[in-house]
């Protein structure tokens, strides 16, 4: 699948895009399974500007240090 490439205007209207989580209670889980080095959860989002606007959230936690600490958004259309 290709992905495709946003121009920093298109980029900037997704960042600042409101958004509504509509999984609050995501479960975290270890990465990688064997040995993990950090947690995960994943929230789904959906813009309340536009029905196509869906989202992925990534928190992620490292487990030897967790003030180490990570928020990632996806556009996941």
């Amino acid at each position: 699948m290709a992905g495709k490439l946003y121009s920093e205007d298109e980029l900037s209207a997704l960042r600042n895009a409101t958004k509504r989580v509509t999984n609050p209670n995501a479960r975290w889980s270890e990465k990688p399974a064997g040995m993990p080095v950090h947690r995960q959860r994943v929230f789904q989002a959906q813009s309340e500007e536009t029905e196509r606007g869906h989202y992925e959230i990534y928190q992620r936690e490292n487990i030897r240090d967790p003030r180490l600490l990570l928020w990632n958004r996806l556009f996941a259309s």
